[in-house]
C-alpha cells in the first residue's frame, strides 16, 4: 500500500515564490524577448498552487483538480481568497504580509536591475 504524500516543508515553496519573483523582476529589464517571461509566470502561477495543493492535503481537505487548474488560472485573486478561508483573520493578515512582500521584493529587484542595466524607471 503506497503512503500518502507528505511535504514536510511547504514553507518552501513560498520561499522558491520569492525567488521567481525576484528573477521576474530582474529579466523584465534585460529581457529581450517574451519567452522567459512567460515561462516565470507560469512558474510562479505553478508555485502558488502547488503551495495550495499541499496546503489543503495537510489540512486534510484536499482540493479537487478542476480547482486546482482554476487556481492557477487565478492565482493572485484565488490565493488570499483560501489563506482567509481556512485561517479566517490570521489569514487576511498573511495574505496582506504576502501582498506586500512580493510587491517590495519586485520593486527592489527592478530598481537593481534597471540601476545595473543604466535603465531610467
Amino acid at each position: 500500500m503506497q503512503q500518502p504524500y507528505r511535504c514536510r516543508r511547504p514553507w518552501i515553496l513560498f520561499v522558491i515564490l520569492y525567488f521567481l519573483f525576484a528573477a521576474h523582476a530582474s529579466l523584465q529589464v534585460f529581457a529581450t524577448n517574451g519567452g522567459a517571461l512567460f515561462l516565470l509566470t507560469w512558474l510562479i502561477a505553478s508555485t502558488a498552487t502547488a503551495w495550495v495543493a499541499i496546503d489543503s492535503r495537510l489540512r486534510k481537505q484536499p482540493i479537487q483538480h478542476g480547482v486546482q487548474l482554476i487556481f492557477l488560472l487565478t492565482w493572485p485573486v484565488s490565493l488570499p481568497l483560501y489563506l482567509i478561508k481556512t485561517r479566517g483573520f490570521t489569514g487576511a493578515g498573511l495574505a496582506f504580509a504576502h501582498f506586500v512582500g512580493l510587491v517590495g521584493t519586485y520593486s527592489i529587484f527592478s530598481a537593481l536591475s534597471a540601476a545595473a542595466a543604466g535603465v531610467d524607471l
